[in-house]
């Protein structure tokens, strides 16, 4: 300790760079860096209070040690130590813990540490606000699920009316017009004095004349809230839960459950589950509307338990004044210039798809595709529908679009465009594609473009996935404070590199604005404070503006044009969630079959105008792209079956509306349907090697050996605890007429994350050395170089993900989006991927196959290793060059082995490794 601060000091006569990091600076990896002495230690003077702290060092960039000159350590949760000390009042440092670590539970915000470069950088947040089309009773009007009621009160509410207390905040909202549409029904019920959903229906019936069944729904229904964070905070909700008696499946035993509950039991459930849904403003305080009223539950919070009728009454009164009031929050705020409003399709459909379901054909060349459903009308419909909705509720024309889950195209550009809107939005997974397939340099990513086809010219943005996806899916499990630290220090590093470019730099940051909050503690309420006055703050000092999208777009037309906009989504850059499963295909032929004989009925002429206006509003709804979220492997509700009932009932809506029958395959469930010869039926993907294929060679691979240079140890979370996730076992290929045909054999190959082309784990780089000239560095991901006398010609990157591989990339130029095939068994455990003889004219010469962890978030989507394995990271690296490889293919000709070639890098350079053969001799 002197007078300046703490004094760390560490040895590393080799290193590069040494950073500190520790609780005191959030542990950011590069903020705090060490000068280096010409003895070969590094050393930094921190000014610190008293209290508990630990730290490390940041070796190079990537590796990080505990301080071996201090004895005192403790876990640091990742299988590896942080150092620790305690700093007294008197000055005095002791190696030792002097009670909790300082800087974990109060970690200061960094904000007032970050001063301005140059120029600024522009946050363009975007929060989603969406809710699928529920399910209306054709007889009573009444919807089957309460979930719009619901957030309007926990989310869509106080998601802007925070700006009251953030002044200089800007960001824009996207209001879908399936979510207006059933927010204005839901008001409309009530004031004719009908509950606007079952669940509310359910809440107000009186506790003491429930019916069996009734009550059954209540104990299954009623519990549908995070436990952790709504329910088992309340002590009397949690009470009632653990009422509950649970059979071994998970499902609950009514019989069994029903004994356990007295009528106020079920009087105090159907309270508590109206009540844990409002946000904290209403639970705690009293929140004055824009229209008026003032609400509050907080006594009813205080009360807890012993409710009564009138009790019950009085919640839902409150949460429908919440609802009138969403709306018009929302306008007050635009018309103030402090949000930008922006829709979404009509029916949230897949706007691509509902044009032409042949257009999923460039990113998912190898899938089974449905009948061709090709319906542009439709799709124009939707566009100009939601354009109608939002002119009447906020009195001007739309500027911005975020087509339903930034699904795009270059052909719906045009129907875009005739809806009045200026700007969409996709994914940075779209962008790649559409500027070449390769790994984006960090300008592209940051920057408007625009898209130009016939006379029509918008300007579209790309969302940073990896800076949306902190917010959807990280720091929930952070510390507030360090989870705003983490977002602004990831701004502020995009502004450490670009402050001096002249051309403004955008950050796109859009993601739900709904489902992450009940991850949170508080519905996020201590993030948001900390965010909120984080980025106010970076804007007083001037390094950092947040932006409605419209506003930088005027102030800053885009320059750089998208020749070609690729067909994806921001889910994998295709549209896998969608289409191409056989539940998914034929939900689509389905929606074909309705849609070819509702324009026969059309055509007949024998119809009222009203009836046909209220069947096309059913055959719209059906085209929303929610019913097929839940249709295949892929994504996954409590009850999938809930959801194709749903649909068809939709489906047969169409029929009804007209005064007939509907045809009696919407009678046959679409799940559980599918069996192989079914007519009609899609069959599932391509499995295994296509007929005809012939083996030109084959490498065996050692089993066991998939610990990259012999001293790697695996993450540590449970996913990756099963044996052989990265272990070639061999690698052959195929002359497959016209193509070539590469198959990888791993000792297991799960997908516990459902990936897409059907293998999670695994993230493959083949490399072809078949004529002079070429590189020697290997793509970003593995971290290695090649044999100087085989430099490589062509590279296949292979993933699970399509945004991860499914990429050709020439040494000598672009990469060719499209022009690489994968798919896998997972019965024999196999990857494959194919490459048309045009593409690549031969595979003679020498081939280097080396495999790593696919991980998002990863350098290229190739996982790091560490010097201590991690919840997500490998382990064993001795420094920041180590390889990310986990196995490869050893060569045989010149004798070094896996464990030699990958645990030859150094400091100062990167392992080197040589190929195999092709074909061996």
């Amino acid at each position: 300790y002197t007078e300046e601060g703490v004094v760390f000091r560490f040895y590393a006569p080799e290193a590069q760079t040494v950073h500190l990091a520790g609780t005191f600076n959030n542990w950011a990896p590069n903020a705090l860096p060490m000068k280096k002495r010409p003895d070969g230690w590094w050393e930094a003077t921190v000014k610190l209070a008293p209290g508990t702290y630990q730290y490390k060092f940041v070796i190079n960039g990537s590796t990080w040690k505990e301080d071996p000159h201090n004895p005192a350590k403790v876990d640091d949760g990742f299988g590896g130590y942080n150092s620790v000390f305690t700093l007294t009042e008197k000055g005095e440092i002791l190696f030792q813990a002097g009670g909790p670590s300082t800087g974990v539970l109060f970690p200061e915000p960094v904000a007032p540490t970050l001063e301005p470069l140059g120029n600024p950088v522009y946050l363009a947040l975007v929060w989603h606000q969406h809710q699928p089309r529920y399910f209306q009773d054709p007889e009573t009007g009444e919807f089957e699920a309460p979930w719009v009621r619901l957030h309007c009160i926990k989310d869509y509410y106080d998601m802007v009316a925070i700006l009251e207390r953030y002044p200089e905040i800007r960001f824009t909202v996207n209001l879908t017009p399936v979510l207006i549409r059933q927010i204005q029904e839901i008001l409309d019920r009530w004031e004719r004095g009908l509950p606007p959903d079952r669940y509310a229906r359910l809440t107000l019936k009186n506790a003491a004349d429930l019916t069996e069944e009734e009550k059954a729904f209540l104990l299954e229904h009623f519990f549908s809230a995070k436990w952790e964070t709504m329910i088992d905070i309340w002590p009397r909700y949690r009470e009632l839960r653990l009422k509950r008696v649970m059979n071994p499946d998970g499902s609950v035993n009514i019989p069994a459950s029903l004994a356990n509950y007295t009528e106020q039991d079920f009087r105090d459930l159907q309270a508590w589950f109206n009540l844990a849904w409002f946000d904290p403003d209403f639970q705690e305080g009293e929140v004055l509307l824009p229209t008026g009223e003032s609400v509050s539950v907080r006594d009813l919070i205080q009360k807890g338990e012993g409710f009564t009728e009138e009790d019950k009454r009085r919640i839902l009164e409150t949460q429908m004044k919440i609802v009138a009031a969403v709306l018009p929050i929302h306008r007050k705020l635009q018309e103030e210039g402090r949000i930008e409003v922006i829709t979404t399709p009509y029916y949230h459909p897949i706007l691509p798809l509902i044009y032409d379901t042949d257009l999923m054909a460039l990113a998912m060349p190898t899938a089974p595709r449905p009948p061709r459903f090709h319906r542009p009308e439709d799709a124009r419909w939707h566009v100009q529908a939601a354009a109608r909705l939002y002119r009447e509720l906020f009195g001007q024309n739309p500027v911005g679009m975020w087509p339903a889950e930034g699904a795009v195209a270059h052909p719906i550009v045009s129907i875009i465009a005739s809806g009045g809107f200026r700007w969409f939005a996709s994914d940075v997974g779209v962008l790649a594609r559409s500027l070449g397939g390769g790994i984006l340099k960090d300008r592209d990513r940051y920057r408007a473009y625009r898209v130009i086809t016939g006379s029509d010219t918008l300007a579209v943005i790309f969302r940073d996935t990896d800076l949306s996806d902190r917010i959807g899916f990280r720091y929930s499990k952070m510390n507030p404070v360090q989870a705003a630290n983490d977002f602004l220090l990831a701004l502020y590093q995009i502004h450490q590199r670009f402050a001096q470019d002249p051309d403004p730099v955008l950050v796109p940051v859009i993601l739900d604005g709904e489902n992450a909050w009940e991850w949170y503690e508080r519905d996020g309420k201590a993030f948001f404070a900390s965010l909120y006055s984080q980025l106010q703050e970076a804007q007083e000092k001037g390094w950092l503006r947040t932006v409605r999208i419209r506003d930088f777009l005027e102030d800053h037309p885009p320059t750089h044009t998208i020749q070609r906009l690729w067909a994806g989504s921001w889910i994998g850059a295709d549209f896998s969630t969608w289409i191409g499963e056989p539940e998914e295909n034929l939900a689509w032929e389905y929606l074909k079959r309705v849609r070819d004989d509702l324009e026969h009925m059309q055509k007949s002429g024998k119809y009222p105008q009203e009836a046909l206006q209220k069947a096309f509003d059913h055959m719209y709804a059906a085209e929303g792209s929610d019913w097929f979220w839940w249709f295949g492997a892929d994504q996954n509700t409590a009850d999938d079956r809930v959801w194709d009932r749903w649909f068809r009932k939709t489906l047969k809506s169409v029929y009804e509306a007209l005064g007939e029958r509907p045809p009696d395959f919407l009678d046959q469930p679409i799940i559980g349907a599918l069996v192989a010869g079914g007519g009609g039926v899609m069959q599932p993907g391509r499995r295994g090697l296509p007929e005809g294929a012939r083996l030109l060679a084959r490498y065996e691979d050692p089993e066991g050996d998939d610990h990259g240079p012999g001293n790697y140890k695996k993450p540590t979370d449970p996913v990756f605890a099963q044996e052989g996730l990265w272990d070639l076992l061999e690698y052959a290929v195929y002359d497959g007429g016209d193509k070539w045909v590469f198959r990888f054999r791993f000792a297991a190959l799960p997908n516990p994350w459902n990936a897409p082309l059907g293998f999670s784990h695994p993230i493959l780089n083949l490399y072809l050395d078949y004529r002079k000239g070429g590189k020697t560095e290997a793509l970003e991901g593995p971290n290695v170089t090649m044999d100087p006398d085989h430099p490589w010609d062509v590279a296949l990157k292979i993933a699970g993900w399509p945004e991860y591989g499914t990429i050709l990339i020439p040494a000598d130029g672009s990469p060719q989006p499209g022009a690489l095939e994968v798919w896998a068994d997972p019965e024999e455990k196999s990857v494959y991927a194919a490459v048309s003889k045009e593409t690549l004219p031969k595979v003679e010469g020498f081939h280097y196959l080396l495999v790593g962890s696919q991980d998002g978030y990863g350098p290229d989507n190739w996982r790091p290793v560490e010097d201590h394995p991690g919840q997500w990271v490998f382990g064993g690296a001795r420094w920041g060059t180590a390889p990310r490889v986990i196995d490869m293919l050893a060569p045989a000709y010149n004798g070094k082995s896996q464990e030699e070639m990958l645990g030859s890098y150094r400091p100062n350079r990167k392992a080197q490794v040589y190929p195999v053969r092709f074909p061996p001799r």
